[in-house]
């Protein structure tokens, strides 16, 4: 009889944790979406500066997408940068998230040159695997960050 009672509470007890857990990394996913502007300024030699606005819409199946426009001064010249990309998200542990793009998509009024792109690319995160924060606060907005510093603040719409 003492063994059964024991049995009955340690399948309790596990039941418990597991269902508690469940309901704890349910709300690491967001169903969201938000707006920020960018400014983006290199402090290299080859200044690129890039100001415009971010779109992101997370959705809590682990997916989502984000659209990407605004205005290049790379070298003395004017570009304008349009693009929408949808990605994967895995919470990792915490507010730490791996990213993965999984289609890149230039649109129409998009004008930025090939050799351009993959600078681009790299610094807007829009190809490839990624590891990025993000802490979401009430309602209000989505810090999203890198391992160095905050990104931006994209406000909850």
């Amino acid at each position: 009889m003492k063994l059964m009672m024991t049995l009955v509470l340690a399948i309790a007890a596990l039941t418990s944790l597991f269902i508690w857990q469940v309901s704890e990394r349910s709300g690491v996913y967001f169903d969201d979406r938000c707006f920020a502007n960018i400014t983006y300024v290199d402090a290299s030699d080859k200044a690129f500066l890039f100001r415009g606005n971010v779109t992101f819409e997370f959705d809590n199946n682990k997916t989502g997408v984000f659209n990407l426009s605004g205005n290049i001064d790379y070298q003395g010249k004017a570009y304008r940068l349009s693009r929408y990309i949808t990605f994967t998200y895995n919470n990792i542990n915490g507010n730490k998230y791996r990213m993965k793009t999984t289609t890149r998509d230039i649109m129409a009024h998009d004008n930025v040159p090939a050799d351009l792109t993959p600078l681009a690319t790299k610094i807007f995160g829009m190809e490839g695997e990624y590891m990025l924060y993000l802490h979401k606060k009430d309602d209000n907005y989505i810090t999203i960050a890198n391992t160095l510093s905050p990104l931006m603040n994209c406000v909850i719409q």
